[in-house]
This record gives structure tokens, C-alpha cells and sequence, in this order.
């Protein structure tokens, strides 16, 4: 089954045709111990070679293909493969939307953001935007901002209340 996958891929109109000859094999993978992970791994990489095809369509076409038992499973596994997808991409959203965020704030306190910056920023992962962030607040500069991918604590600044007691 693995090799008629990688015989497959890319061609969707082979795909289309040859669907038939994978249905016993569906089957029988199904009822090994581990049928289940091996089936997913099998659904992610023809959702991966065949980008005209969403994945819908794949499950649909193996759903033709495939006795009861299996077609449970091809739903069922499809279900989980979207809904990573749609999680992964609800993550890669908040990401570019911190990312977006981030460089406004620089813009808007440094002006021009360099675009070394520019990019390390729009590369970064949600956790150093979410430091970087708030360091925009009080680094003397924009290099200051994402020094060390975000671990050097921001300089910060001295509460009012001690400049005052040491004036007096």
C-alpha cells in the first residue's frame, strides 16, 4: 500500500483511477496492532502529494475504495488530520497577528524598522513574539528588543516613587 502511495504521488488522475486496487490492502492494515496510526500516516501523505485534492476528496475517494470497517476509520482519521490543520492554522494566524503587531510598535517608536529585524521577527515563534513584545515597552532600541531571542530581561525603568524620595 505504502509503495502504491509514492507511485501515486502528485498524479491525481492516476490516483483516481488506481483507487480500487488498495481496498483489500485497507483492510488488512486496519487490522494490524497499529492500523490505525499506520492508516493516518498513509491519508497525511496523500493529503501532502496531491494539493489539488483536499483532503475531503482523498477521504471520499478511499471511502469508494473501502470496506465498512475501513471507511469508519478514513472518517474518522480525517476528522483528526482537519482538525490539527485547522488548530496548527488558528496558531500561525496568532503568530503573524503578534508578528504584525510587533514590527507597528517598532515602527512606531523607532521609526524605519530595519530589515534584519523585519525578518527575524516575521520567522519567529509565538513564545519570543510574546517577549519581544513586551520588551518593545522600555528597550533603548530596536536591536535591544529581540537581543538573545528574547531571554535578557528588558531594562527597566525605576519606579517614580524612588526618584522622588531621593530628591527630597
Amino acid at each position: 500500500m505504502v509503495l502504491w502511495c509514492l507511485s501515486v504521488s502528485g498524479d491525481d488522475a492516476r490516483l483516481e483511477r488506481e483507487i480500487g486496487r488498495i481496498a483489500a490492502a485497507l483492510d488488512e492494515v486496519l487490522q494490524a496492532p497499529s492500523g490505525l496510526a499506520a492508516l493516518e500516516a498513509l491519508l497525511r501523505y496523500l493529503v501532502a502529494t496531491h494539493a489539488r485534492f483536499s483532503a475531503r476528496k482523498i477521504g471520499r475517494l478511499l471511502e469508494k475504495a473501502a470496506g465498512p470497517r475501513a471507511q469508519e476509520a478514513i472518517v474518522n482519521t480525517l476528522d483528526e488530520i482537519e482538525r490539527r490543520g485547522e488548530r496548527r492554522g488558528r496558531a500561525q494566524g496568532r503568530a503573524q497577528g503578534r508578528a504584525q503587531t510587533l514590527l507597528e510598535l517598532l515602527a512606531a517608536r523607532f521609526g524605519a524598522v530595519p530589515a534584519d529585524v523585519s525578518a527575524r521577527i516575521l520567522a519567529a515563534n509565538e513564545a519570543a513574539l510574546v517577549a519581544w513584545t513586551t520588551r518593545v515597552l522600555t528597550a533603548p532600541t530596536p536591536e535591544d528588543v529581540l537581543d538573545e531571542d528574547g531571554t535578557r530581561p528588558a531594562a527597566t525603568r525605576r519606579p517614580a516613587a524612588r526618584k522622588r524620595a531621593r530628591r527630597a
